[in-house]
């Protein structure tokens, strides 16, 4: 039997023959049309509707749990559900895609920075990987450069890559523009502003993708290099979210078999983040001691099982086809991993003043964190989640073109849980033949800024966190989490069907539900909890704490001020100067470590000073979680 698939504006992307009985997510994967699979393909999150508009197979209890009656009758079903049984024909949307969608940031050059090389990072005189086999060839044209503008040319590129679990990034950096400084590692000299809001000055090469109030930051203070405004720095979503949204995911598809696939789709997505041609010199690399055993072909098994072993977790230098140098940060632990290492030395954890004492919390699925001061470091992980990145949520989606990135609720009578109490209006409708009227016309105005100024498809993970932390500030939700009666059945609605004020009319309401607030206190809670139980293991208190880095690539776009109505952060971390929001501090890490050839050193001296403490092993972690539920 056949399937034909078509995407959203009816184009025919394939004609398939498939086998009665096939699962419908498989046939796709096999055809190399990757869904979004945050739950790895269990039927539990919703992100792989697809539309059948012929051929519908039976609506499982996976589909009735994710479509109403009018949408199952329609033809939606879950990819992952859904079994052929004849010819058919579906839709596939480009939420449901796992859409390689790239986004760049600085300026643009005439370059490329891998030529041809057909060699893998962990045995480059052996193995290669190719569609059918073991062979990657780092190379995409990128056919927006302008290739006539010879004053952008130069002889030598560098690349840093950070691996993340839901995003890779790659940032390419003119190595002729580096200008290395035998300056000291003080983080006070490189990283201090007179505002105490930015760790990047404008000379510094991610400075325009800068944290809050980015524009106002000082240049008086210098940083450790300067590398000027010529690079490209382009994202991807990790195909392997085909597998699951988070490293427990990873891990488990992994050790099930699919080592192979996994490495193989996260060379394919690092291949097309390089253009061709112009030669790169040298790679610096880092991601969690997950990615990396993917990427370099170690076995994950000590990673899925106590105690947690990894096979390793410091890689030699290597070359890359004749000329290209690779190097890999080095991790401190099973989940504790080389992209909090580059983020400690991108911020100075080598060299922190006597007297001061830094903590840094990477927002992510691992939830990530350290404290440290100039004799030790102590770090922990806690189980966030996707939620950080827009995973396990009903609307939520990457930070690409189309996310909410923004949201205001203006607060507007009587729809909080306190107004609620206090006023009539929204009694019985039987009681008041215009209480309906009433409730429509009160509804809170929702203000949303949409990455890239299109028309909004869901929420990103700054929007998420904005969006409860609006509900919270509004009393739309109680201290326990609680959405007020207007919203409890169908849920706060972000973007109307008929919102057309500064948008095109949608095709789909976007809604914040009660499950996608529960999705959130458990991710707050884990990193409040992992803080707290931290802070302990460590000697010190939160009025203790000198700086407090949020890292994580959407912690750049996050309203701090927003931030404090969800406590997940103790209230004494916004005091002046303390928050501050560092971006990506993983790719930072490794554009730092071009400039410096003592690198390696420095991190050494971050790992051994390092000692990681297990949350769970830690009694108070799980009073802390519990309590840390409530906002």
């Amino acid at each position: 039997m056949k399937i034909v698939i078509k995407n959203s504006e009816n184009y025919i992307l394939k004609s398939v023959e498939v086998t009665r009985g096939a699962l419908l997510s498989a046939v796709l994967k096999r055809e190399s049309i990757y869904l979004d699979l945050p739950c790895g393909g269990m039927g539990r999150c919703g992100k792989c509707k697809v539309l059948f508009t012929k051929g519908a197979p039976s609506a499982t209890d996976a589909d009735r749990r994710s479509f109403d009656e009018e949408e199952l009758n329609a033809g939606y079903r879950l990819a992952c559900r859904a079994v052929v049984i004849s010819d058919a024909e579906i839709e596939l949307t480009e939420m449901t895609l796992n859409n390689p969608t790239q986004e760049n940031q600085g300026k643009k050059l005439n370059s490329s920075v891998l030529e041809n090389s057909e060699e893998t990072l962990s045995n480059p005189k052996k193995e290669s990987l190719a569609q059918s086999s073991n062979k990657i060839i780092l190379n995409n044209p990128d056919k927006n450069n302008d290739h006539n503008n010879k004053e952008e040319i130069c002889e030598k590129y560098g690349v840093a890559i950070d691996i993340g679990t839901t995003t890779i990034v790659v940032a390419q950096i003119a190595l002729d523009n580096i200008e290395s400084a035998n300056t000291p590692h003080n983080t006070d000299r490189v990283y201090e502003s007179k505002n105490s809001d930015s760790i990047y000055k404008s000379n510094n090469p991610d400075s325009n993708n800068g944290t809050q109030n980015k524009d106002n930051a000082d240049n008086s203070t210098g940083t450790i290099s300067t590398v000027k405004e010529d690079f490209v720095k382009k994202s991807i979503i990790n195909s392997q979210r085909v597998y699951g949204a988070d490293v427990i995911s990873r891990i488990k598809a992994a050790n099930d078999g699919h080592a192979a696939d996994l490495r193989d789709l996260v060379f394919r997505d690092i291949a097309n983040l390089l253009p061709e041609k112009n030669k790169i010199e040298k790679i610096i690399l880092a991601g969690n001691t997950t990615m990396i055993h993917i990427l370099m072909g170690d076995s994950c098994k000590g990673l899925g099982t106590y105690p947690y072993t990894p096979v390793r977790l410091t890689y030699p230098d290597t070359t890359i086809g004749e000329n290209t140098s690779a190097q890999i940060f080095e991790g401190i632990s099973a989940f504790v991993g080389a992209d909090i290492v580059s983020g400690m030395y991108a911020l100075g954890f080598g060299s922190i003043p006597q007297g001061k004492t830094y903590m840094l919390i990477d927002l992510g699925t691992n939830g990530e964190m350290a404290v440290g001061d100039s004799e030790k470091i102590t770090v922990c992980s806690t189980a966030a989640g996707p939620v950080f990145e827009g995973g396990g949520i009903s609307c939520g989606m990457a930070g690409i073109p189309g996310a909410i990135e923004h949201v205001k609720i203006e607060k507007t009578l009587p729809h909080s849980i306190t107004d609620a109490k206090e006023s009539k209006v929204l009694s019985d409708a039987s009681a008041n033949p215009r209480a309906e009227d009433t409730k429509k016309a009160s509804s809170p105005k929702v203000e949303i800024t949409v990455i890239g100024d299109q028309n909004p498809v869901g929420l990103c993970g700054s929007g998420v966190l904005e969006t409860v932390s609006e509900l919270r500030r509004c009393e739309i939700i109680d201290e326990t989490g609680l959405l007020s009666d207007t919203y409890f059945e169908e849920g706060f609605p972000i973007v109307e069907e008929t919102d057309s004020d500064n948008f095109e009319q949608h095709k789909n309401k976007i809604s914040f539900t009660q499950s996608d607030i529960r999705a959130v206190q458990l991710a707050k809670a884990a990193i409040r909890s992992g803080i707290d139980t931290l802070l302990a293991s460590h000697g010190c208190r939160a009025e203790d704490i000198d700086r407090v880095y949020l890292a994580g690539g959407f912690s750049e776009h996050l309203d701090l001020d927003k931030v404090r109505y969800l406590k997940m952060l103790p209230g004494e971390f916004f005091r002046d100067g303390v928050l501050i929001s560092a971006g990506n501090t993983s790719l930072k890490g490794c554009i730092r470590a071009f400039s410096d050839s003592d690198y390696k050193s420095v991190v050494a001296e971050i790992t051994g000073k390092a000692t990681e403490i297990p949350l769970a092993a830690e009694d108070t972690f799980s009073d802390s979680f519990i309590e840390a539920m409530n906002f």
